[in-house]
């Protein structure tokens, strides 16, 4: 049976959302690093740092993509 998609809120809703008091400390202080908080369990540990490390939101979901972890932004 497939995995059913980890969600990762929008780069857009993160950014709106890291100014209020505390979520950083939840959610990462980077949206690649919000990735990493959220799906870390489906990605493997030699990944982590690629995806911290990626240019872009765009470019650590990219990663995922490339190595079948699937993610979405639709909650469900």
């Amino acid at each position: 049976m497939p995995k059913s998609p980890d969600y990762i809120m929008t780069q857009t809703l993160f950014d709106q959302l890291r100014h209020v008091s505390s979520f950083n400390e939840m959610n990462g202080t980077t949206y690649q690093e919000h990735i990493v908080i959220i799906a870390g369990k489906r990605i493997p540990s030699a990944l982590h740092d690629a995806v911290r490390q990626a240019k872009s939101g765009d470019i650590a979901l990219e990663i995922l993509t490339k190595n079948n972890i699937p993610w979405s932004h639709k909650y469900t």
